[in-house]
């Protein structure tokens, strides 16, 4: 049954998933649970332990359905869809179409091959599925396929001015982290607040792409290789606040360098905050700034 395959399921996300911290990157290819549930679900299998599955309580036969529901064979691969099992699912669906009330067919979109299904994104629809996850480049190789059968229809403009309306999935399942981390700070700057507080907010990419978001910030222009601080500059004016100022921005920095752009650096060691003063100041003390620097 369904409640057994999302037993299974949940076991087996528990065993390789559950003693990771919250943020490791594993947990980007899990489209059916989050790391914040992983407790919830390991508190409900011991709850369900040692009886039979319709005796356990509705909102714990609720969990385990919606896995299944949520799992994709090629993508997950635990061996939990063989042809039989795919025979039926379609079979189900077939049911599913004929049986619905006519006042509910609004409710689901299916994938037809002469339609465009409005609830899926536009590179679900022109490839009528899913890209299998787990080959080598095949994100990539299919993007470039579909690029060029755009640029061959003479499409690529309108399905790029249409990017926008993507599905990102659920709380953003379907963006990678680094996704995720750029989306949250664009959405913090739209807000147009006094301050911005960034602490690990940029963790997930690399040293070039976080000097250029400060960059961009604080209305400054990069410089060098990645990794080296943003360097004061006219060519842009900043993020601005509501009234037309500066934000003011305090950001926990992976890498010494990039607080070299900052108006007051402080320098913590071992937890105790060792220096406090304008970076070039600090640069030529020789304390634990310059230390880091180093």
């Amino acid at each position: 049954t369904l409640c057994e395959m999302g037993m299974r399921i949940a076991e087996t996300m528990i065993e390789l998933f559950g003693e990771l911290p919250e943020n490791h990157p594993f947990f980007e290819q899990l489209t059916f649970m989050t790391a914040e549930e992983l407790p919830d679900y390991r508190a409900m299998m011991a709850r369900v332990a040692g009886q039979p599955l319709v005796a356990a309580a509705a909102e714990d036969r609720q969990r385990l359905l919606r896995l299944p529901l949520h799992y994709v064979e090629v993508r997950h691969r635990l061996g939990l869809v063989d042809e039989a099992l795919e025979a039926r699912i379609v079979k189900a669906r077939q049911m599913l179409h004929e049986t619905m009330p006519s006042e509910q067919k609004g409710l689901v979109d299916f994938y037809r091959a002469d339609q465009i299904n409005a609830a899926s994104s536009l590179q679900d629809n022109i490839l009528f599925g899913r890209v299998a996850f787990g080959i080598a480049d095949g994100p990539e190789r299919v993007r470039r396929l579909i690029q060029e059968v755009l640029e061959e229809l003479k499409l690529e403009d309108v399905v790029y001015a249409g990017g926008l309306s993507s599905l990102a999935g659920s709380g953003g399942k379907r963006l990678t982290h680094a996704q995720r981390q750029k989306i949250a700070l664009g959405r913090a700057i739209l807000k147009r607040p006094d301050l911005i507080i960034i602490n690990r907010g940029l963790a997930a990419l690399d040293g070039k792409s976080q000097a250029q978001i400060l960059a961009s910030l604080i209305g400054a222009k990069e410089r060098g290789d990645a990794g080296d601080a943003p360097e004061a500059g006219d060519a842009s004016p900043g993020v601005r606040t509501r009234e037309g100022g500066p934000i003011g921005l305090f950001c926990v920095v992976p890498s010494a360098r990039l607080a070299l752009a900052f108006d007051r650096v402080l320098a913590f060691e071992n937890g105790e905050l060792v220096e406090d003063g304008r970076p070039e100041d600090l640069k030529t003390k020789g304390g634990a700034f310059a230390r880091l620097l180093a």
